[in-house]
């Protein structure tokens, strides 16, 4: 039995769109059917091996940078790359388009994340590793729950991710998120 991997909830989509990859001279038509805030499942003619990188476009949302990260015969799966606010954007724009179901979708994005069991740290610019609870995320910033409040301003390695101290709280550090 294979285990789902996947720290956020999917959410089913019927979106045509096109990717475009440096072994193919013309962009690719696919249907992205199924979209969550790490990745995308694309229904498409002609799969892309494992590892390639690709540009996702989807007309209305922009475009997105991904890696496939697993094949079928009806398709691929992207592990999204790049900057998180580009991912982000995609995102809410996706749950736009989705209408009355993207309240429940981004929540379950945001409870997905809020309750995963991993443990948690960011690396500070020394390297020192400081371990986090998270109490709150937003598309631009989270709460991170932590002893040591590093000064704001610092750049903390969250994951793959970079975040900026804003402020002190009472539990820790409300930092926002930047690209690198």
């Amino acid at each position: 039995m294979l285990t789902d991997k996947r720290m956020c909830a999917r959410v089913n989509t019927e979106i045509r769109c096109k990717f475009s990859c440096q072994s193919e001279a013309d962009d690719q038509d696919c249907v992205l059917t199924n979209i969550s805030l790490g990745g995308a499942f694309l229904a498409c003619a002609r799969v892309q091996p494992v590892g390639t990188h690709i540009v996702l476009c989807a007309e209305g949302f922009g475009k997105i940078a991904g890696v496939v990260a697993r094949t079928s015969s009806g398709g691929m799966g992207i592990s999204f790359d790049g900057a998180t606010n580009a991912r982000e954007k995609m995102a809410e724009k996706i749950l736009r388009y989705l209408g009355a179901s993207s309240e429940g979708a981004h929540e379950a994005w945001r409870q997905d994340l809020l309750e995963a069991p991993q443990a948690r740290q960011f690396t500070r610019p020394t390297g020192e590793q400081v371990n986090f609870s998270l109490l709150d995320l937003s598309l631009t910033g989270a709460l991170l729950v932590t002893e040591i409040r590093p000064p704001v301003g610092e750049l903390l390695a969250i994951g793959n991710s970079y975040g900026r101290v804003v402020r002190h709280v009472p539990q820790g550090v409300s930092v926002e998120f930047v690209t690198q």
